[in-house]
This record gives C-alpha cells, structure tokens and sequence, in this order.
C-alpha cells in the first residue's frame, strides 16, 4: 500500500510540472528614426526634379579692334576698341518639386531570457509615422528675363606726351522683362469681353488625417489660371444695331480732374474659367537587413516576424545591426477644372465730378448661375519616390553556455507558486540595449491550464488520503 501511495504522489507532481506552461517575458525596443528627401520630381520616379532652360544670344554683336602707327621724331599713335552690345534672354522652366521630412517610430520585440547557441529565437518588429511626418509640394515654376548687354572699351594713347590720351570702359547688363511664377500674368480687357491668365501654381502641404489610413500622408490643391468673359449684350448690339446698354464718358478737365459719367442699364456674360486641381499621397514600407557578429545577413521588412538559430560561438552577447531604408510611394493625380456659368448684372450707375471724386450707384440687380461644372483627370502615376536616407540601429541578444541553461525542473501544485519570485532569474535583465528605451511584456499561464492543475492535484491528494485511511 505504500508502494502505491508513492507512485501516486510521483504521478501527480510530474503532471502538474510538465504541463504547466512556463513564464516568458519579453523587452520591446524603442527607437526614433527620421528619413528625409528634398527636390524630387513630383512627376515621376526620375532623380530629381525636371528643369529645362539655359542662357541663348538672341541678337549680339562683338568686336575687337586696334591700331598703332609711329611717325618722325619718335611720336606714336595707338588705340584700340572692344566691345559686346546685344539681347540675351533666359529661360527656365522647373515641373515641380517634392520635399519630405518623415520621422518614425520603430519597434523590436526581442526574447528577455538568455538563448544558448542552437536555440530558436523570434524577432518582431512594427513601425508608423510620428505625428510631425509631412511632405510639400511646389507646382510648375517658370522664369523669363531679357537683358541688353552693353559692353564697351575704348582708348587711345599718343607718345611722347600724354595730353591727348583719353579711354573708357562701360560694361552693364540692363534687364528690360523679368517674368517669373509669380508674376506670369496676362490680361485683356476688350470692349466685348476680358482674359486673364497666369501660369497654374498649386502649393501643398501633406499630413496624417483622420481619414488616411495607416502610415500615408495626403494633400491637395487647387489654382484658377485662367478666366474669360464674353459680354452677349455687347456682341448683340454690335450684331443687331441696337443702341448699347452700357456707355462710359469722360473728360480731362487738367489741374481740375476728370469729369464723366458711366451706365450699365443691363449686361450678361458667358464666365469660363480653368483650374488645375491636385492630389498627393505618400506611403512607405521599411525594408530592412539584420546583420549578425558572424557576418549573417537576413533581409526582411520591418513588421515581419524573423525566426533565427542562435548561432555558436558569440561570446555572452549576440550582437545584431539593422539597416533600414525608407520605400515610399508618392502618388499624383492633376485634373482641369472647368466652370461655366452666367453673370447678370443690371441698373449700374457712375458719376465723376473734379475734385469730389467718383460717385457710384447700383448695381440693383446682380446674380451668378452655374451652367456647367466638371474637372477631367489629365494624369494619375504612382511611382517610388527617391532619394531618401538609410539608418542604422544596433541591439544585443544576450546568450548562455549549454551547461548553464539546465535549470532544475520546478514542481508545482499551486498556480501562485508560478509567479516569479523577486530577484529570481525569471525577473532580470538579461538585455543591454544603449540609448533605446525598453519595455517588457510578461506572458502568463491560462487560466484553464491552473484550474485543470489544481484539480488534478486534489484529486492525487485525495486518493492518498483515503490510502492512508484505509490503512
């Protein structure tokens, strides 16, 4: 009866050990990294933005001329001109540029318990945008300039005196237009109609919104460039003979000033305009490379789970270095914008007097009605976008000798009993990381795994109790 008393409590304690689930602890490494890029094409995937121009002669003429002649009684007689005198014109033209500032918040889940060589280890890892992540965007620039040149040098020297030696040398570059983005404008105010346009610029800035999805940012703009107005009323008096419904007058008083009137009694136009509207998205993933102390390479992309054999022979630490690059994605959708409406306007009226000034009345009557609206989608590409940096980061894994990874097997029948003591090997630090901040998660048995122990081990006690009873 003894003997099977003791088998009993042997069977019951090794159940309990074996299945009961060990407590793992695992450290999260922080890290703060930022990838940036600046004068990309905002067109494709080309190195660098698109640019056309240079410097070209438009009409230049250059001499450069002497003479020299030597009379009786030693005289001399030297001079000489020189000179450029033309147009030059420039032109650039630059299709628009990209810059990104993105900072990023990495992460690397490591094992917290010493590995010993040969043993599997698994590395997670997650990435996503900090909160200041942007890019800009900067539309289609262009720059004219005409300049005169003028560069001449003139002098003449008589030997032996010097009274008669004169000389001067004049060279100037005069700009006579200077035309660039932002002053690209032409406008036409004809008596039937008016025309304006300027060159489309559309300026944005992209950031994180609450409806973007996970690590993209997003932008959009948009530009007028060009407005026109046809005057109906005005084409249909012309057309048709009819007195015309508006008039304007006006006499040149001198030192008094100018005394005038104007009238509008009625007047429709045809409104058209023109705009360039645009979108902007930029993506990213992180691909990566681990490089072990033994020279192993493993490529992956950060938010992959990386399963490795601990190899042999790497001290007390395995030390491990990653390489990130930032793989973006910038999107590009423009469209033109096209609006037509009609303008009414009625009972407008004007009088300038000397001195008092302009005096208006009206109008009575002024409405706007929106005929057609639609925009067309005139390019869409996505392409990777360039020129971004790589970082580095560095961590170690700390291993153990094999012989010092056989602890004693532990013998539980209480699931308190399986929480770690204080200053026990469960509860250290076995990680050295500089300069990353560190976090632990502690992975726990289930509940249902401690109720199934603990009713085994009841049940074992209470055999042995009605043995010994039995006895």
């Amino acid at each position: 009866m003894k003997l099977l008393q003791s088998v009993i409590s042997v069977l019951v304690a090794s159940v309990t050990a074996i299945a009961l689930p060990n407590v793992t602890l695992a450290t999260t490494l922080k890290f703060d990294l930022e990838f940036a890029t600046s004068n990309q094409n905002i067109w494709g995937e080309e190195n660098g933005n698109f640019t056309w121009g240079g410097d070209s002669g438009l009409f230049a003429v250059e001499w450069d001329e002497s003479i020299a002649e030597n009379y009786p009684l030693d005289v001399g007689f030297n001079a000489f001109t020189e000179g450029k005198l033309g147009l030059q014109n420039t032109f650039n033209l630059n299709g628009g540029i990209v810059d990104a500032l993105i900072p990023v918040d990495l992460f690397f889940e490591i094992p917290d318990t010493s590995v010993k060589p040969g043993e599997i280890l698994t590395i997670k890892s997650g990435f996503s945008f900090a909160d200041n992540a942007s890019f800009s965007t900067k539309g289609i620039n262009a720059a004219y300039d005409l300049d005169l040149i003028f560069d001449v040098a003139t002098g003449v020297n008589v030997e032996p005196r010097n009274q008669l030696d004169f000389g001067f040398d004049i060279d100037e570059t005069i700009n006579l237009v200077n035309l660039d983005g932002d002053n690209v404008n032409l406008q036409l105010d004809e008596k039937f109609g008016g025309f304006d346009i300027s060159l489309p610029q559309v300026n944005t800035t992209g950031f994180q919104s609450e409806n973007s999805l996970n690590n993209q940012l997003i932008s959009s703009g948009e530009d007028e460039f060009l407005k026109a107005a046809i005057d109906l009323d005005g084409l249909a008096s012309l057309l048709f003979g009819l007195p015309s419904l508006q008039e304007k007058q006006e006499l040149d008083l001198g030192f008094f000033g100018n005394l005038g009137f104007s009238y509008n009694l009625f007047d429709i136009e045809v409104a058209m305009a023109l705009s360039m509207l645009q979108n902007f998205s930029l993506t990213s993933t992180l691909p990566a490379i681990l490089q072990l102390e033994d020279n192993t390479m493993i490529d992956f992309n950060i938010g992959d789970e990386i399963s490795l054999i601990m190899p042999d022979n790497v001290g007390d630490f395995l030390e491990i270095e990653a390489f990130i690059d930032f793989n973006a994605l910038f999107r590009n959708s423009t469209s033109l914008g096209i609006d037509f409406g009609l303008d009414f306007l009625a009972g407008e009226f004007g009088l300038e007097l000397p001195i008092i000034g302009n005096q208006n009345l009206g109008p009575l009557f002024e409405e706007s009605i929106g005929i057609y609206e639609t925009a067309f989608e005139l390019f869409n590409n996505t392409f990777q976008l360039g020129g971004f940096n790589q970082e580095k980061v560095n961590f170690q894994i700390e291993t153990v000798a094999e012989s010092l990874n056989n602890q004693p097997q532990i013998s539980l029948l209480s699931a308190a009993l399986a929480q770690p003591e204080k200053n026990s090997y469960l509860s250290n630090n076995n990680l050295r990381v500089e300069n990353t901040e560190i976090s632990k998660e502690v992975r726990v048995p289930e509940p249902s795994s401690t109720i199934g122990l603990l009713t085994l081990g009841i049940l074992g006690s209470g055999l042995i109790f009605k043995n010994k009873k039995l006895n």
